[in-house]
């Protein structure tokens, strides 16, 4: 299975480009912390005391990036995963039950397949494990019938 690709346009002309930089929306934090008149150091040590865990590598982020940090970390792998990272684990209770969700017995009881059918539809359903987490048992429910009602018109197209 291929992995998502996300294609991002960046206005090919000099001109357009600061266009679309300066029409750019921000974050709303920028926004409250635009009167604020502090130092890096005043503002990196206000974001450390509101961190409870304490951690100094949590300081890269929020009102001490600046708008091109900003647009670096918008579109770096590495930050996305990072904030991939932080949003499951405001799921953790979730991945503790996903094997309760979504499995072959929940699959069966809604499509009726069986055996080497019922896991040809569940390789072919290929839910992100991120939505699995996400999506609670009617989502899933509605999911699997959206992608049964597709797994049998192509394989009635395709003569199987």
């Amino acid at each position: 299975m291929l992995k998502e690709v996300r294609i991002v346009a960046i206005n090919p002309s000099y001109e357009g480009f600061k266009r679309d930089i300066v029409t750019l929306q921000l974050p709303d934090y920028y926004k409250r912390a635009q009167d604020v008149k502090l130092s890096e150091m005043d503002k990196a040590n206000a974001k450390y005391a509101q961190n409870p865990n304490g951690n100094l590598l949590a300081l890269g982020g929020g009102m001490t990036m600046s708008p091109i940090s900003y647009l670096y970390n918008k579109y770096n792998r590495k930050s996305q995963m990072q904030q991939l990272y932080n949003e499951m684990m405001t799921y953790e209770d979730e991945i503790d039950h996903i094997q309760e969700k979504y499995n072959r017995e929940v699959v069966h009881e809604i499509t009726g397949l069986q055996g080497d059918e019922l896991l040809d539809f569940m390789t072919y359903c290929h839910f992100s494990y991120y939505d699995l987490v996400r999506w609670d048992r009617e989502t899933i429910s509605s999911e699997v019938k959206n992608k049964f009602f597709s797994y049998q018109y192509d394989k009635i197209k395709n003569g199987n």
